[in-house]
């Protein structure tokens, strides 16, 4: 039985709804690019949630104690809207229990799905508490003083001038290089950079008012990185998000100039190469383009801090005759060009840096397999300081690879889950996005195997974006996809051509004079009834000079000569070799060789 709009069972109105314990409300998210600006909430697995004004106004009047007519009286009070406990039940239902705001009816906390925002940190642990990073936050407010801000930009600049200008960072790179017990050194304190780099997050928010998080480390993407809980600087304005932002990065600079005095001090050279690769760092940390500083900057200077979930409203407003998706229309002007413009840029950089990874993944997990047995090889005889560096190498080498293996699997997913709701009640739909599925697979299964490149990189490989994307796109009949999908070409080697390619050898074999000898079994190509003519091949061989004195050289002729009969269809082979003159009085010799079967 359904009720008319308005009213509500007794059941209902006597219930007194309350929020999950733990929920946070936030407050309006102040200096936004929202034409009506939202309020935030956040839930206690950390998760943000967006309310509308009239939503957060409900939620504030949930206190456990009221029901739903109370909540209705309360809520209009705050906002000046026409509330009834039909209205209330409804927004509780839909806006507040759906996003796992509020308890169920039974005074249960809903089943929420764990978030798993586009590109965040995975598998994230928290091992500092939220009390002992306050206490931490205190001693570094101060730095957060203008003049004292002032003062280490000052310095940071001078020293770069010295550094970079003056005296370079070639012999600091040098002796580290040299000298490979000195890279855990330079990794240690790269670490304990990155665990300074979260403390100035946290004492930026503290210095703004706020109070942050517990901080821990996880796996961005490829490698391990450290994180701060900071959630509470949504509720601060403008300013003192930024100062939060940027936390981290001014506590790069004041790293780099504490690294910068003790080698003044003491002369440690590989100091100043961690100066260096910390302020590689900083340029890093201000791509916008992924959940580093420069994301969080950006959103923040915008007023939307959610630039993620503007992607596919963007792109579907975008097409023409489509209207605008309510997501975009409710950002201001100047708001809306700017994401807008990031996500045109930061679409092709996603798509471009996929597809790149998906192509060298074989010659990836072969190299850094290769790589791992080598240091493997070395284990017996290594000291114990030389174990330890290995230790370190392997676990380097393995976590790219995880957090790649990590990434991927997440794009999947996603790209599983999108076609599923995109295809949804839609035969025609499913049918596509099976079908391209398929296509997905299959082109991905010929590239990588069995020619994808399963080896490791060698010194012929550049590992250009062409040579990489050679491996799946078809751009050539000499790609492995081309050789894959059909056998090859004429001229080629690939399966299924038909041809053999004789091995060749030029090492020395027995004997004086000049000799002869059989290739392994296999045909020369042939065009039509006419065989392939003989073929002279004459390398080169510079004589080099030892001391001062010339030393012989020497010239070898090998000739290849179709076979004159069908019955006799081998090719013969003639090499011989003579040694170059010269015009030292050193003694000259003669020989053969004997091709190698």
């Amino acid at each position: 039985m359904t009720r008319p709009p308005g009213t509500t069972d007794t059941t209902s109105r006597l219930a007194r709804p309350k929020l999950v314990e733990g929920v946070t409300l936030l407050g309006e998210y102040a200096s936004s690019g929202y034409e009506d600006p939202p309020h935030l909430a956040r839930r206690p697995d950390g998760t943000v949630i967006q309310l509308h004004p009239l939503v957060f106004a409900v939620a504030e009047s949930m206190d456990g104690d009221r029901d739903l007519d109370a909540i209705a009286a309360d809520a209009a009070e705050r906002t000046g809207a026409g509330l009834d406990a039909a209205n209330v039940e409804r927004i509780i239902d839909t806006k507040l229990r759906s996003t796992g705001l509020a308890t169920t009816a039974d005074g249960a906390d809903p089943e929420i799905a764990p978030s798993d925002p586009f590109l965040a940190l995975k598998m994230r642990a928290g091992f500092v508490p939220e009390r002992v990073v306050n206490a931490i936050t205190r001693l570094f407010r101060p730095l957060f003083a203008t003049w004292v801000v002032a003062l280490v930009l000052v310095a940071l600049a001078a020293f770069d001038v010295w550094l970079f200008f003056v005296h370079g960072i070639g012999q600091s790179t040098r002796s580290t290089v040299y000298h490979p017990h000195l890279f855990l050194v330079v990794l240690g304190l790269m670490l304990a950079s990155a665990a300074f780099h979260e403390t100035g997050h946290a004492s930026g928010l503290a210095a703004s008012g706020g109070r942050p998080g517990k901080m821990g480390a996880g796996v961005y993407i490829a490698w391990p990185a450290f994180y701060t809980d900071v959630t509470d600087a949504y509720r601060l304005p403008r300013s003192g998000r930024l100062r939060t932002d940027l936390g981290g990065i001014y506590f790069n600079g004041l790293f780099v100039l504490v690294v910068g005095g003790i080698y003044l001090l003491t002369g440690f050279a590989p100091l100043l190469l961690v100066a260096f690769l910390l302020q590689i760092e900083v340029v890093h940390q201000l791509l916008p383009l992924l959940r580093l500083d420069g994301y969080y900057i950006l959103a923040d200077l915008v007023g939307v801090p959610d630039l993620f979930r503007r992607v596919g409203p963007v792109l579907k407003s975008a097409i023409p005759g489509r209207p605008e998706d309510p997501s975009v229309r409710a950002l201001t002007r100047k708001a809306r060009r700017i994401v807008a413009a990031w996500v045109f840029i930061l679409v092709p950089f996603l798509l471009t840096n996929m597809v790149l990874i998906v192509a060298s993944l074989p010659k990836l997990v072969a190299t850094a397999w290769d790589s791992a047995v080598r240091l493997l090889g070395t284990w017996g005889g290594a000291s114990g300081l030389d174990r330890a560096v290995l230790v370190v190498q392997l676990v380097a080498l393995a976590i790219p690879l995880l957090g790649i293996t990590l990434a991927l699997v997440g794009a999947v997913r996603r790209a599983i889950g999108g076609l599923q709701r995109w295809s949804s009640g839609s035969t025609g739909r499913r049918l596509v996005a099976v079908l391209g599925l398929s296509a997905a697979v299959l082109l991905l299964a010929v590239a990588w195997w069995p020619d994808g490149g399963w080896r490791p990189y060698t010194k012929n490989d550049k590992g250009t974006v062409q040579e990489t994307l050679a491996q799946v796109i078809p751009v050539g009949r000499g790609t492995p996809l081309f050789r894959n999908l059909f056998g090859g070409y004429p001229g080629s080697n690939g399966p299924g051509s038909g041809v053999t390619s004789p091995s060749r050898s030029t090492t020395g074999g027995p004997g004086a004079g000049g000799g002869s000898g059989v290739l392994p079994t296999g045909v020369l190509p042939s065009i039509g009834d006419l065989v392939t003519p003989a073929v002279t091949l004459t390398p080169a061989i510079n004589p080099p000079d030892v001391g001062g004195v010339p030393v012989p050289g020497v010239t070898a002729s090998v000739k290849v000569s179709a076979p004159t009969s069908t019955s006799s269809p081998l090719p013969s082979v003639t090499a011989s070799v003579q040694p170059t003159p010269t015009t030292s009085s050193t003694p000259t010799a003669s020989g053969s060789i004997l091709p190698t079967p």
